[in-house]
């Protein structure tokens, strides 16, 4: 069984479902497809994915936006490159983003919505679904399709070991490694 698991950005499946993927969760064949992203950071994922995840990789070269969530923010459109995706892999199951707070987040939820007639489990996005201030977007999306849990994970210290990979990122995670480690990551379909 292949899953194919969309994230918005390159480090998004490590953030959200890193002890997923060392507890090997979604089995030995995973193909981890990265939507948005420049070089650098495709290269970061990608080196996360062989090294940690156990998995293939795969990324669109989509431009990523700005910094922000604000109403003005405009991104490509990401589903061709989602559909090419799902050509190459020809998936039996897809996990894919709940879609919170970000637009480059929600825009892959729209186009996985569009391009998949099958079922698709979301995952709950870290440290988004952390924030007090995200609680009722949180809420939203849960009632907007009706999920149930499928499966939960303890975030341990062994997840976060790969946080050296992601340079690009290491002042974010300056800010929310304390956060991270112990987080639930949730999968629901």
């Amino acid at each position: 069984m292949t899953t194919l698991i969309i994230e918005p950005h390159a480090d998004d499946v490590w953030l959200s479902l890193g002890q997923h993927l060392l507890d090997r969760a979604f089995g030995d064949h995973v193909v981890i497809g990265t939507v948005y992203g420049d070089e650098r950071r495709m290269a970061e994922t990608q080196r996360y994915a062989t090294r940690y995840g156990g998995a293939r990789w795969v990324g669109t070269g989509l431009p990523e936006g700005g910094i922000g969530n604000g109403t003005e923010w405009t991104t490509d459109p990401p589903h061709a490159a989602i559909r090419e995706m799902i050509d190459s892999f020809q998936p039996d199951r897809i996990v894919g983003p709940l879609g919170l707070q970000h637009p480059e987040h929600r825009a892959v939820v729209d186009a996985i919505d569009a391009l998949v007639d099958i079922d698709v489990a979301r995952y709950v996005e870290l440290p988004y679904s952390l924030k007090r201030k995200n609680h009722d977007e949180l809420q939203t999306r849960l009632d907007d399709y009706e999920l149930h849990l499928v499966s939960a994970r303890v975030r341990t210290a062994a997840a976060n070991t790969a946080a050296h990979l992601f340079k690009t990122q290491s002042q974010f995670w300056h800010f929310n490694r304390q956060s991270m480690t112990g987080a639930m990551e949730l999968v629901l379909a």
